[in-house]
């Protein structure tokens, strides 16, 4: 069952990258591939830099765009800013660590790239319904 879900995880994913792919609004492919690449380079950063505050201008540089392409190419190719990306990918590495680890909370918060734990309470609560403590007793 859990191959079967990592499967289905990864179809799911190769899937949304192939939508943003063809969503970059070029006429030669190989202008496509180059912005799809320079828009994996900034998703690495934003994986690599997780618990650290990233901005749009580090964003802009690690993908040799300036700040109006990328934010315009990375909204067309993932349906969401940069910061919503980043959140997302925040909140994830939380339910992960609250299911698999027994970090403490404020541990996790810092973990992530929040200073104080009641900020990284109130975001997982309101993006899940349930504080991390309910979350971890549930997994």
């Amino acid at each position: 069952i859990l191959l079967n879900n990592i499967l289905i995880y990864l179809f799911a994913q190769l899937t949304r990258e192939k939508e943003g792919y063809q969503s970059i609004d070029v006429q030669k492919v190989s202008t496509r591939r180059e912005l799809m690449s320079r828009m994996m380079r900034a998703v690495e950063f934003l994986h690599e830099n997780i618990a650290e505050p990233v901005n749009l201008d580090q964003l802009s540089i690690v993908s040799c765009l300036s700040k109006f392409h990328f934010l315009r190419i990375f909204k067309s190719v993932f349906a969401c800013t940069p910061h919503q990306y980043l959140m997302a990918i925040r909140l994830s590495k939380a339910e992960r660590l609250l299911a698999h680890t027994s970090l403490e909370i404020q541990d996790i918060a810092r973990c992530i790239g929040f200073a104080e734990p009641n900020s990284f309470s109130r975001f997982f609560s309101a993006r899940r319904g349930m504080s991390p403590v309910d979350y971890r007793r549930q997994n």
